[in-house]
């Protein structure tokens, strides 16, 4: 009787703690970008020496949104830029899989290189 005791209530300490610190299924990333004239944006990652493409967002009303049921593996991101595949590195976290960059964003060139910068207006 002891026994069963003492592993019920191991068990009501320690399973809840282990479910919670399993991430939620699924990603979503919104990206809102000013002054961009494309309507598609790419997200891709590293896989080796290569870069491969994971998922593709069509602009609606004003955003790109990336949306997904399984949940990405920690790293580095790509937001690739189409037509010319310039792309922005973006570092997703096992925490973080849930996130937009709201706002006043706009992509410049500097030395044909895109910069993802925020416009404080």
């Amino acid at each position: 009787m002891r026994l069963i005791l003492i592993v019920s209530c191991f068990l009501s300490l320690f399973i809840p703690s282990l479910t919670a610190s399993s991430p939620a299924g699924g990603y979503k990333i919104e990206v809102e970008i000013k002054h961009f004239q494309g309507d598609s944006l790419f997200l891709g990652y590293y896989f080796g020496k290569g870069q491969y493409l994971k998922d593709t967002a069509l602009i609606d009303k004003g955003k790109f949104t990336f949306e997904g049921d399984d949940h990405l593996a920690p790293g580095v991101y790509l937001l690739v830029i189409p037509p010319d595949n310039k792309f922005i590195h973006v570092i997703i976290s096992d925490d973080e899989q849930k996130f937009s960059l709201p706002g006043a964003w706009a992509v410049i060139y500097l030395l044909h290189t895109p910069v993802l910068i925020h416009l404080y207006c």
